[in-house]
């Protein structure tokens, strides 16, 4: 999150369409590094009967800020410059990382061999 974090802070001086297109590529690589560490973790960790309704909350972690976050952009867009709310974002979504990276869960953890906590791997043989 905070290479993404740095992406959009950087888009706000952007000098032009393909470089702005750049560094969206770079706001994706961010945030899908980002997205697929956490995930499986999380997926890791709920019980294997709940699986779909832990899949259903990490969707949901997902796409909720967006709902909030949407037409607060939009109002914002109409006091701001694009390039002010570029860099608020950025500094949003770097602060999410760091705080990620200040978590000592995330920084540690290790999915285990493919068994879910309180499972045992089946016995082969």
């Amino acid at each position: 999150m905070v290479t993404a974090g740095a992406g959009i802070a950087v888009a706000a001086f952007a000098p032009g369409p393909v470089a702005f297109c750049l560094v969206s590529s770079l706001v994706g690589l961010g945030t899908g590094v980002f997205s697929t560490h956490v995930g499986p973790l999380f997926m890791a960790a709920c019980p294997s009967g709940a699986v779909g309704r832990a899949h259903a909350v990490l969707t949901l972690s997902q796409w909720l800020p967006l709902l909030v976050a949407n037409p607060v952009i939009g109002v914002l867009a109409r006091a701001h410059p694009v390039s002010v709310l570029l860099l608020l974002w950025g500094a949003g979504a770097c602060a999410a990382g760091a705080a990620a990276l200040g978590t000592r869960a995330f920084r540690t953890a290790v999915l285990s061999g493919g068994t879910r906590r309180g499972e045992q791997e089946p016995e082969t043989g």
